[in-house]
Order: C-alpha cells, then structure tokens, then sequence
C-alpha cells in the first residue's frame, strides 16, 4: 500500500489522499485510520478492497487546531498488516 506523498496540506479544511493497494492474492485488504486529531474526520471511498485505489478525504471541523499531525492508514489482509504514515497540515479554514 501506498499513497502519492509525504505531507498533505488542507484546502479550504479539506485534504484528499490517493491510496494504491494490491492485495497479492491474499484476499480483500481491510483499511482504517488512526492518528486523526480532535476536530478532524476521515472517509474512506472504500473500506476493502482487493486491488486498486481508495480515496481518503480528511475534513477539518471549525474547532481543529492548526497543526501537523502523523496520520496513519492500515491495510489488513488475513495476518498480513501493512500501513503507511504521512503527515496532514490540519488547517480549519
């Protein structure tokens, strides 16, 4: 699994990151993401997947703190877990 870059700046409270999974023939990939701060929510186009792209669109409330955060997307396929950590400039506005 990876994603098109390092840092991710929001825009107008919105950041949009581009997921690529492949599964290798180990079954459906299961995604979820931890790392968010306070105020900001994630969606995920799709939850599982075997091979292809997800997008995750993280949103910032009005009340998220402006600040760079280390967000990370897990990818879980049977006993095999890979993520992928990337850094979200959380801007409110």
């Amino acid at each position: 699994m990876n994603v098109d870059s390092n840092v991710y700046t929001m825009s107008a409270a919105k950041a949009v990151v581009t997921a690529r999974v492949n599964s290798f023939v180990y079954g459906p990939v299961n995604m979820q993401v931890s790392g968010l701060p306070s105020g900001v929510t994630a969606t995920l186009s799709q939850t599982s997947l075997i091979s292809g792209v997800a997008t995750l669109t993280l949103t910032a409330a009005p009340t998220a703190t402006t600040q760079k955060v280390p967000v990370t997307l897990w990818g879980v396929s049977g006993s095999r877990v890979h993520s992928v950590t990337f850094y979200v400039a959380v801007s409110a506005t």
